[in-house]
């Protein structure tokens, strides 16, 4: 996910209309003049609620950091560092008409698109990881999108010494620590939800009828929510139905148990994503702004394996659940990151259970 720390020379913003000509502008003074930019594209988009922006891709000279995006080019809109150039560059085609400046290379077959590129993965791997090709029908990708469907561990390791021996004994060191983590968080997660259960019982055992007056806080807080394009952070007492009055009411919900859940957000099904009492304190203060921020915001999430990317105004809400409130992971933070965190949101706590079980 995107944060101060991380450095790239792949960047893109959804830049507003009234604000691009400025952008425009810099970017050109850093690609004829001080040769910071390799390379620039840009297509515009009006949305179905009216919303003029534009999509920018900057390929700056050297790996450059958020700042000196957002002190050099512009910093009133949001940056995302682009691990998958080409997914970016398919996308924007599919919206307008795209303006390339710079040696672009095409790829066959496609105009106006791009070969595959990756500015995080270029500036990351050693030249000797970069040259490892896959000369196996399934590519590396489809077979670690397999591996994380399995349930253990031992059955990943046998699936990839099956699928690519070679490939397994060379690099077996580098990816053995976050698959051993995966599947820790796997059990962890499937534990969670056994314990749910047995503590509610499934739909067919359990009648559940929610209590109007305790629910009209929350019909009210997310219309604020929206008005005011904030996302709306819930916390009260663990079990008290606030997960499942949404899970129940809400529809092209996402809801997301753990940060390896948000591969399971669709956007041809889902606009509403949904965070479940998740380890905020495992998030830094960037992280937290990014997946925080307006809802109407493009977003560019980095997933093991894949990558998300979520256009602008596709969204029409984010919503948290928790049991501590905002205060509770941000009070570790600088006090300018507190303030921003707390201005994305709305706050809502509930004390008392929304239904009665019977």
């Amino acid at each position: 996910m995107p944060g101060a720390s991380i450095i790239s020379r792949f960047w893109t913003a959804t830049v507003p209309l009234h604000t691009w000509q400025e952008t425009l502008d810099k970017v050109k003074l850093h690609y004829e003049q001080t040769d910071q930019v390799l390379k620039y594209e840009y297509a515009e988009e009006e949305s179905e609620g009216g919303y003029e922006h534009v999509h920018l891709l900057v390929n700056t000279r050297s790996p450059r950091r958020l700042g000196w995006l957002r002190q050099n080019i512009g910093d009133k809109f949001q940056w995302q560092p682009c691990k998958d150039v080409d997914a970016f560059r398919d996308y924007i085609r599919k919206q307008g008409i795209v303006t390339s400046v710079g040696n672009w290379i095409e790829m066959p077959g496609r105009s106006g698109s791009s070969s595959i590129e990756s500015g995080l993965e270029e500036e990351y791997q050693p030249p000797s990881k970069k040259k490892t090709k896959c000369t196996n029908e399934e590519s590396i990708d489809t077979m670690f999108r397999t591996v994380e469907k399995l349930d253990t561990l031992d059955e990943a390791l046998a699936y990839m010494k099956r699928t690519k021996p070679m490939w397994y004994y060379t690099h077996c060191n580098s990816f053995l620590t976050p698959l051993t983590k995966h599947f820790k968080d796997k059990l962890e997660h499937e534990k969670y939800v056994k314990q749910i259960d047995r503590a509610f019982g499934t739909e067919e055992e359990t009648k559940w009828t929610f209590i109007p007056e305790r629910v009209a806080p929350i019909l009210e807080f997310r219309e604020l929510a929206r008005a005011q394009h904030k996302v709306l952070w819930i916390w009260g007492e663990p079990r008290i139905g606030k997960s499942r009055w949404f899970e129940t009411n809400v529809d092209a919900i996402c809801i997301i148990k753990s940060w390896d859940g948000m591969k399971k957000f669709k956007t041809d099904e889902h606009t509403v994503m949904y965070f479940d009492d998740l380890k905020w304190q495992d998030r830094s203060a960037e992280d937290m702004k990014m997946l925080l921020d307006d809802p109407s915001y493009a977003r560019d999430i980095d997933q093991k394996y894949h990558n998300l990317y979520i256009p602008a105004n596709h969204l029409t809400e984010v919503v948290v659940s928790s049991n501590n409130s905002p205060k509770h992971y941000i009070s570790r933070f600088r006090k300018t990151d507190r303030k921003a965190i707390e201005e994305r949101l709305l706050v809502l706590r509930l004390k008392n259970a929304l239904f009665d079980k019977k």
